[in-house]
């Protein structure tokens, strides 16, 4: 695979200050050039896509799927924020796995060094932790429907697993902690709570993400969603 070209300056501000999610992060440093500089040394020599499409890539399996899992694994631990959620060990734990999986599929495809990666999913859980962000679990965990399509932050992720043989584990509870949410002012969670009771979480499930009903990941997730 061809190394693509190292990302300038102007890169490295983009992957601090640029949103997370749906949400803008704001650098709340007084000397933000100083923390840009730092971060661009840690990160030297990082290889990857370049361009408007590899930015993508990054944004979506990395701050797109650790937020959401953040978000519905705090709902289901009755959290309000995603500060409050991510501040919970275990679900930060669960978070940085997820992280990881989506993470190597990014290693894999585009040949990222592993070891700079992991220190940039350091920095996206720092960054969720923020103590100036006020970001809202509903805010986040809203439109379950679409966030469980095949080519959004949850399952994208996954299928990229299960096309390297890539170890899946802590996606799936994602996907099952998504199944779970609830929220009555939010119509497609309405609409996906009444799939699930209509036709149970497995078809319930291939239907709204794409996946094979009778797939050994499909039955993974329902387990996982069973126990949650």
């Amino acid at each position: 695979m061809a190394k693509c070209c190292a990302g300038s300056i102007g890169h490295y501000r983009e992957l601090i200050d640029s949103k997370i999610g749906s949400f803008e992060y704001k650098n709340h440093s007084r000397d933000s050039n100083h923390k840009i500089n730092r971060f661009a040394q840690t990160t030297q020599g990082v290889q990857g896509p370049c361009g408007r499409g590899g930015s993508e890539a990054r944004r979506g399996a990395q701050r797109g799927s650790g937020h959401i899992v953040t978000a519905y694994l705090g709902k289901l631990r009755g959290y309000q924020t995603v500060r409050e959620a991510i501040e919970d060990p275990v679900i930060r734990s669960k978070v940085r796995r997820a992280m990881e999986e989506s993470g190597a599929v990014l290693v894999k495809r585009y040949g990222f060094d592993p070891r700079l990666h992991a220190a940039y999913i350091e920095k996206i859980l720092s960054r969720f932790a923020n103590p100036y962000l006020v970001d809202e679990i509903d805010r986040v965990g809203r439109q379950p429907l679409r966030k469980l399509a095949a080519g959004d932050r949850l399952v994208k992720p996954l299928l990229g697993t299960l096309e390297y043989g890539l170890p899946n584990e802590q996606l799936q509870e994602g996907i099952a902690a998504a199944l779970h949410y609830r929220n009555a002012d939010d119509p497609q969670a309405v609409e996906l709570q009444a799939l699930l009771a209509e036709l149970g979480p497995a078809k319930a499930l291939a239907r709204v993400t794409g996946l094979d009903e009778e797939s050994e990941v499909v039955r993974a997730i329902v387990a996982r969603y069973e126990t949650l």
